[in-house]
């Protein structure tokens, strides 16, 4: 009997080890599905993994299919990640079984360690996704965006050729959505919801969703009711129509700036 008690002792805390947050785990990357998610080998365990800090296009979109830059961010995760060793420094477990973290891999060209969530954002393939209380190094990603910004990387490259206002996404959303846009609006309105922030435009049929971590809770001056301003990203169609819903203040300014 005490045995047996061991054995399952023993299971609880491996079991443990590898859905506790915050642990750290090892392992290597054995499938890519698209450039936030992974298969990864811990030991005999695989795991799927959706990557913190990060959202990359849809590949498997029921609506949007494929989305624009969504092949290359795959194809960028694949050739930075795929049957590498890496590190994962965990953060639980999402509504579907997948398990989060931060994603470490070994650059070998230059013998460093780097961010998975880090160098797609900086290659312009992804948009920074701030969520609750895990902001580990959340000003890492947001810098890389920064830097995809001013050398126009990947989608920033794109939008900038596509200058909309509000009734034009409005009127080609279907053509539209799941692609990078650069639009100009004035503020009608901004709701307060209990995560995030809704900017509505003044042509009606389309907002924009601001998380409050992109803030830190505080929205600031230059986003209020009548100012212009000028919004990068990726169209969406919404319970309150069109919308773009941005991942860093980098991509929301004065419409004088980006």
């Amino acid at each position: 009997m005490r045995g047996r008690s061991s054995l399952v002792l023993s299971m609880f805390l491996i079991l443990s080890a590898f859905s506790s947050e915050g642990a750290i785990l090892r392992g290597r990357v054995v499938s890519v599905l698209d450039g936030d998610t992974f298969d990864v080998m811990c030991g005999r365990r695989k795991l799927r993994v959706r990557c913190l800090l990060m959202d990359t296009p849809e590949l498997h979109h029921p609506v949007r299919g494929i989305e624009e830059f969504g092949l290359e961010a795959m194809k960028a995760a694949e050739s930075m990640i795929f049957g590498k060793s890496v590190v994962l420094d965990t953060a639980g477990v999402d509504r579907y079984g997948r398990t989060l973290a931060h994603l470490w891999y070994r650059d070998g060209k230059e013998d460093r360690d780097r961010l998975l969530a880090e160098e797609l954002c900086r290659l312009g393939l992804a948009q920074p996704l701030l969520m609750g209380d895990d902001l580990t190094y959340s000003d890492r990603v947001e810098l890389a965006l920064d830097e995809a910004c001013s050398e126009g990387n990947g989608f920033w490259r794109v939008a900038r050729s596509r200058l909309f206002s509000p009734g034009q996404i409005k009127s080609e959303l279907t053509s539209l959505r799941g692609h990078f846009v650069d639009v100009r609006l004035r503020v009608s309105r901004i709701y307060d919801g209990p995560s995030l922030w809704r900017i509505y435009s003044s042509e009606r049929g389309f907002s924009v969703a601001v998380r409050k971590e992109v803030f830190r809770g505080i929205l600031p001056g230059y986003l209020s009711e009548g100012v212009e301003i000028r919004v990068v990203g990726k169209v969406m169609a919404g319970y309150h129509g069109a919308e773009i819903s941005i991942g860093s203040a980098v991509q929301i300014s004065p419409s004088r700036h980006i």
